[in-house]
């Protein structure tokens, strides 16, 4: 009925919706929240939602590093990636992430500079594409097979084990 007609009040203006090419690549459930390894053209980022039907981006770098998994185990998400300057990347809470860099000793800052002390990631392998996590071990393959027991320090097992699994 004309009476029950609404005048045109919202103007709607044409642009694209953003984010584009969002590029999922492995996910966790921390029995709390869905945290997604991201790709996007432009950017990395870790997608959370809490029930599944809502979802936040919250972009990591500036620059698509190529995140190739997930993994959550003992309070703790480790993403690696096919970066070569940025293999792994460490959070406790799934926002915040560390990665390759200088170690910062405890007490070196003012609190008022930086909230937390930084701890740098020592490993030494060109890209990542898996991360798992069995028995108080961390372990990471790619080009290289690397372990870990405190997801700090990385080393390389034997390049005789590495070739055996490449072939």
């Amino acid at each position: 009925a004309p009476d029950e007609e609404f005048e045109i009040d919202t103007i709607l203006n044409d642009q694209p919706f953003y984010p584009t090419e969002v590029n999922l690549k492995s996910i966790v459930w921390n029995g709390y929240t869905y945290v997604v390894a991201t790709n996007t053209s432009k950017y990395s980022a870790t997608t959370l939602s809490a029930d599944g039907n809502t979802w936040t981006i919250d972009k990591i770098t500036s620059q698509n590093i190529n995140l190739t998994d997930i993994v959550y185990a003992e309070g703790r998400y480790v993403m690696t990636s096919s970066n070569s300057a940025t293999p792994l990347l460490l959070s406790y809470d799934g926002v915040v992430w560390n990665a390759n860099g200088e170690f910062t000793p405890f007490d070196s800052t003012a609190y008022d500079i930086t909230n937390y002390d930084v701890s740098a990631i020592s490993a030494d392998t060109p890209y990542l594409n898996s991360v798992t996590h069995n028995n108080d071990l961390w372990l990471a393959a790619g080009k290289n097979i690397i372990v870990s027991t405190n997801l700090y320090h990385w080393n390389l097992r034997s390049e005789e084990h590495t070739s055996e699994l490449q072939s």
